[in-house]
């Protein structure tokens, strides 16, 4: 493998990447880099460009990430690297290639002099806004060979992201709402209108009130808003957006109600506040239609929750009752917020650990979604390992249990007699939903727990007894 860098003079100032021709980009701190073949030792310090990595199909050439990448899943299991620490680490490990971005030029220069004095190649990535997003995956595709791949996965993102922007384009001018996005509770900061939530927010079909304002530094994607503007707006926001993450942690639906006179903003005081993780919405991934996704659920939730697409007769699979309980409740996806999630212990399930969910699967999000709200439950084999059986068919009893977890049930006065109750597998609780009235007796007088449920049925129980309940 020979690869070649040219130009290797300190910028102090990044700029937006280019690329050359189809073997030559300059990168965002004005290298110049030639490939001649790709590289299959690559160490990625930012966790934007190890998930992109994997999307075009490069994750065999990585051989370590840095410390706060935790997606897609298996990532947990590579060697783990630290910018802010000794670069021996890196420099043992022999990578052909570390993928930065100007930020650790800027903040931590004698680390990558370091890596560059021992003779690795380092290249600083880092697209500002949408318009620089197709040329930095391209170049991902450059570097790894996968240049094909990378084209294809940008054009499923677009596509993606032209089907919500198809839905909320239904929604007209007079019924939109209105949006203010905190992108950090420091001075009630926001974000420019060319960034990546703004952009996001429109697709969504939402009105961000903060229109019109100016970057905090030049080339900044945060703007300073303050608690005048907004309590000026406060009976205009809708919907109180409140980024969380690592780089920009905004308030918590908690925090945000207790803040002093907040209760005066309109969506505060309705209970609309959408809490919404940086990785789906700041950071430049392919997962960033799943950010506006939310976004639409949180603005328009029957719009974009549509049951209409469940029904009929077809007997439903545990993989489309977790998609249906997940848009029946309105809940937003999960998503780990914290870069030591994997090291601690979780009682219920651990994220992205189903031997048979890939993280690239159509129903990973709802199925993760709908298991760790404890919707419905996963199974756990002896030696530890987790499984979901998604194309495994619901049952009443699984249903009896959605509705439990959801529903504030009381113990009745008067218990129902129900012949096959020992056939259950939780007594307690199908006693308590029928007692309640919110799942009856079959005509036969029995309940019939591992009864296989159609898509139909399990909607008419979901909303039926969610009625019932409230």
């Amino acid at each position: 493998m020979v690869l070649q860098v040219q130009g290797c003079t300190s910028i102090k100032q990044d700029q937006p990447c280019n690329i050359v021709d189809e073997d030559t980009f300059v990168d965002n701190m004005g290298t110049t880099v030639t490939v001649k073949e790709p590289y299959e030792k690559i160490i990625s310090l930012y966790s934007a460009h190890t998930e992109n990595l994997y999307v075009i199909g490069a994750s065999q050439s990585i051989i370590g990430v840095g410390r706060t990448s935790i997606y897609p899943p298996e990532t947990r299991q590579l060697p783990r690297y630290d910018y802010r620490s000794d670069p021996e680490p890196v420099i043992a490990a022999s990578p052909d290639l570390v993928i930065i971005r100007p930020f650790i030029n800027r903040n931590y220069p004698d680390y990558v002099k370091a890596l560059e004095k021992a003779g690795i190649t380092v290249v600083s990535l880092y697209p500002s806004n949408w318009e620089e997003f197709e040329t930095y995956t391209a170049i991902l595709g450059i570097l790894t060979g996968q240049e094909q791949s990378s084209r294809e996965a940008l054009k499923q993102l677009k596509e993606r992201m032209a089907a919500i922007q198809n839905i909320t384009a239904l929604i007209p001018e007079d019924k939109k709402r209105k949006v203010f996005f905190e992108s950090t509770k420091t001075a009630y900061r926001t974000i420019t209108t060319d960034a990546n939530p703004a952009r996001a927010i429109a697709y969504a079909g939402g009105i961000n009130i903060a229109s019109d304002v100016e970057p905090i530094t030049p080339g900044s994607t945060i703007a300073e808003f303050g608690i005048e503007k907004l309590m000026m707006h406060a009976e205009d926001i809708d919907v109180y957006i409140s980024q969380r993450g690592a780089m920009n942690a905004g308030g918590s639906m908690i925090s945000i109600p207790q803040r002093e006179g907040f209760m005066a903003i309109k969506a505060v005081r309705n209970g609309e506040i959408l809490e919404i993780n940086e990785k789906l919405i700041s950071s430049p991934t392919f997962r960033y239609d799943k950010g506006i996704r939310e976004i639409a659920r949180k603005l328009y939730p029957d719009l974009m929750d549509d049951m209409s697409l469940y029904g009929g007769e077809a007997l439903l699979s545990r993989k489309d009752y977790a998609a249906m309980t997940v848009m029946a409740t309105h809940t937003p996806i999960f998503v780990p917020s914290s870069s030591h999630y994997y090291e601690k212990k979780h009682k219920v399930h651990s994220y992205g650990l189903f031997t048979d969910i890939s993280w690239q699967d159509e129903a990973f999000d709802h199925v993760e979604t709908a298991v760790l709200s404890s919707y419905i439950k996963g199974y756990r084999r002896e030696d530890g390992t987790e499984y979901f059986n998604p194309e495994g068919y619901v049952t009443k009893e699984d249903i009896a249990y959605t509705l439990y977890i959801l529903l504030d049930i009381k113990t009745a006065k008067e218990k129902t007699h129900i012949p096959d109750l020992s056939l259950c597998t939780d007594t307690k609780i199908v006693q308590k939903i029928v007692d309640n009235h919110i799942m009856p007796l079959e005509q036969d007088g029995y309940f019939h727990p591992q009864k296989q449920v159609t898509q139909t049925e399990a909607i008419n129980y979901l909303l039926k007894g969610m009625e019932a309940g409230s």
